[in-house]
């Protein structure tokens, strides 16, 4: 298993929990917004619209936590799959792509696959790779909860 993509991961985790925290501490400390109404500029304006900016100053960090939240527990349930080594396996066509992107850039690409022994869709692969597309064929070694992928090997199907 790569470890690239479990690193790349827990530091865009890490980074996404940091700004969580920044800005729920402004919040608190600026009681509903990330800044003080005092430094706006056009005073008239913001006292208009000060419950809306307050309500979407904490909307955003709300949305932002959930977001940490929900991906914070699948990772830390595959620790003990790591130290183990405890990777599932899987080969199959690509079903599609979720995430585009340059063809020939490395990032981070969520794909779906058909796997060609059970039958089974395995959904919400993600794996750290140039260009995947539909209709071709892969084989990945993944983790059983977060589904951070391996990909073996691409190309014609054997």
């Amino acid at each position: 298993m790569n470890p690239g993509i479990i690193i790349i991961q827990v530091i865009k985790l890490s980074v996404s929990t940091v700004m969580c925290v920044l800005l729920t501490v402004a919040l608190v400390r600026n009681k509903g917004s990330w800044f003080k109404l005092e430094e706006v500029r056009d005073r008239e304006w913001a006292k208009r619209y000060w419950k809306w900016i307050k309500a979407g100053c904490i909307g955003a960090t709300v949305v932002l936590w959930l977001a940490v939240s929900s991906k914070l527990p699948s990772l830390i349930l595959d620790i003990p799959n790591m130290v183990n080594g405890e990777y599932l396996t899987a080969e199959g066509v690509i079903l599609h792509d979720e995430l585009g992107g340059a063809v020939d850039r490395v990032q981070d690409r969520e794909f779906a696959i058909l796997d060609a022994e059970t039958g089974e869709e395995i959904h919400h692969l993600l794996a750290l790779s140039t260009g995947l597309r539909k209709g071709e064929y892969v084989k990945v070694t993944y983790l059983p909860n977060s589904h951070l992928a391996t990909i073996n090997y691409r190309g014609e199907q054997p």
